[in-house]
């Protein structure tokens, strides 16, 4: 039966997130910093591929693998493994390709991890049941890591104990080598004074000696080669011709052997070719997993509560790009008592960053990452992500800035419904005040209606007072400290900046 490869990535539908969206909460960032935790090539390959999830059942899947990682790297850390690259060894053995040694040895390196991690989870499956699961998936082939084992040496080489007749040519080779050199001492003592040196050398696989070129007549055999001066011939003397043809005739019967048994050894690979693609899909998701609870041990996460209600509540979350010593951590809540919250206060108070920090964490909690936030917070599945958000810088200069942001906003009320997250930043802003501000409310208002969760930020006094009357907006400040006249950074539920 033809194993089922990847059923994690299957398991429901991708939907189209907005690209847009994607960029301006930096989701690669969180990407590239998980693949860095990653072990392998192929884990590295998943972290930054894959898909954000919608499937309530598929995120808790995610978040209990992470939540068994972080606690396995804490309390029993399983064994380092090296970067290794299986996949074109098994690309090319499926396609009847012959393996190289190298290739063989990734092969080998796979089954090797794969004995090592089934051994290591399996007998913790009670404590850890979710990796333990990928880990029943992990095809411990003994034979065949044995057979290329003593067939390839960690160097490469192809050793002796691959075959008898391999090991029989090498012995060959080894006797005949020896009487060539002992025949070429000889000849050295006797031509000693026909020679430029007394040691002999090898010109495309003979083995020569360095005969002064006014002394040729002296040394019968084959020029091979000469010296740029032309002082010295490289002459095969005539006793070992035969004994060289023999040598290249066993050299050339070893790689013959050596071809046979790497197309052998890719054959046997080639059979296994199901359980192996099983194998690592297994440990790729494994290595990704891992590679989640290193993230979430480094960022000091705790692993949200998930709803699809569109309720969210965040406890001292910090946005994961600012060092922890510098990030003022906020509380917010959205979606239970209202549905939409208001974010007033001073340019570079923290507004952006508030708005970011609760789209972040909503993208890194679809992909099964833990979140950078207090235990007790709570993550909706939301039915869609948008956010436009830009730098301060951007959204006070003309018009076509305003213009690019009505572009995302008329695309996102397009498409925003019930349980949405909208994220708008200084809605309203780059155009007349009045006119603004009415229009802000007419986005909100409409976004409200269909029962969207949206966070926006503005400096328009009359949206406060829009958000003081709208019995499902919150006003929502940033604080100032009126002593230092300083932000604080700090978000206050409840009252307007």
């Amino acid at each position: 039966m033809p194993c089922q490869r990847r059923r994690q990535q299957v398991q429901s539908l991708p939907m189209e997130w907005d690209a847009h969206t994607l960029q301006v909460l930096e989701l690669d960032y969180v990407r590239q910093e998980w693949a860095k935790r990653a072990d392998t090539p192929f884990g590295r390959e998943h972290t930054l591929t894959r898909d954000l999830s919608r499937d309530e059942t598929l995120v808790a899947l995610r978040l209990q693998e992470t939540d068994d990682a972080v606690r396995l790297l804490q309390r029993e850390p399983p064994p380092p493994v090296r970067g290794f690259e299986p996949r074109p060894a098994l690309q090319k053995a499926t396609k009847g390709g012959a393996l190289s040694p190298d290739e063989l040895l990734s092969v080998q390196r796979l089954l090797q991890t794969a004995r090592l991690y089934k051994s290591h989870l399996l007998p913790r499956a009670e404590r850890y049941p979710h990796l333990a699961r990928y880990a029943e998936r992990l095809h411990t082939l003994h034979t065949l890591e044995k057979h290329i084992a003593q067939c390839i040496a960690p160097s490469g080489e192809v050793l002796d104990t691959a075959s008898e007749r391999l090991a029989q040519l090498r012995r060959d080779q080894q006797r005949l080598h020896k009487r060539i050199t002992e025949e070429l001492q000889r000849l050295i003592h006797t031509l000693r004074d026909a020679l430029q040196e007394p040691h002999y050398t090898i010109r495309g696989g003979r083995y020569c000696l360095p005969v002064r070129s006014d002394s040729r007549g002296r040394v019968k055999g084959i020029v091979h080669d000469a010296s740029a001066s032309g002082a010295t011939l490289f002459i095969e003397p005539e006793p070992l011709i035969e004994l060289g043809n023999r040598l290249r005739e066993l050299h050339a019967a070893e790689q013959e052997e050596i071809d046979a048994i790497l197309y052998g050894l890719s054959r046997a690979v080639e059979a296994e070719s199901d359980a192996l693609h099983e194998t690592l899909d297994a440990l790729t998701l494994i290595d990704a997993a891992l590679a989640a609870g290193r993230l979430a041990l480094d960022w000091d996460c705790t692993m949200p509560a998930l709803n699809t209600q569109g309720e969210w509540k965040l406890r001292k979350a910090r946005h994961p790009m600012i060092p922890r010593e510098r990030a003022q951590p906020i509380d917010l809540e959205l979606g239970r008592e209202w549905l939409g919250v208001l974010i007033t206060g001073p340019n570079t108070g923290g507004k952006t960053v508030s708005l970011k920090t609760l789209g972040l964490l909503t993208l890194m909690t679809l992909l099964g990452l833990h979140i950078p936030a207090l235990e007790g917070s709570r993550i909706a599945i939301p039915n869609g992500i948008y956010a436009d958000i830009g730098d301060e810088q951007s959204l006070q200069q003309s018009l076509s800035t305003f213009s690019g942001h009505m572009r995302h906003i008329i695309r996102y009320l397009a498409q925003a419904g019930r349980y949405s997250l909208v994220l708008l930043d200084e809605l309203g802003a780059g155009t007349d005040p009045t006119e603004g501000a009415a229009l802000a409310r007419a986005i909100l208002q409409t976004l409200l209606e269909r029962e969207a969760r949206v966070v926006a930020t503005t400096h328009y006094g009359e949206l406060k007072a829009f958000a003081h009357r709208h019995p499902q907006l919150i006003n929502a400040a940033m604080e100032f400290d009126l002593e230092t006249l300083q932000p604080t950074y700090r978000l206050l539920m409840g009252a307007p900046g």
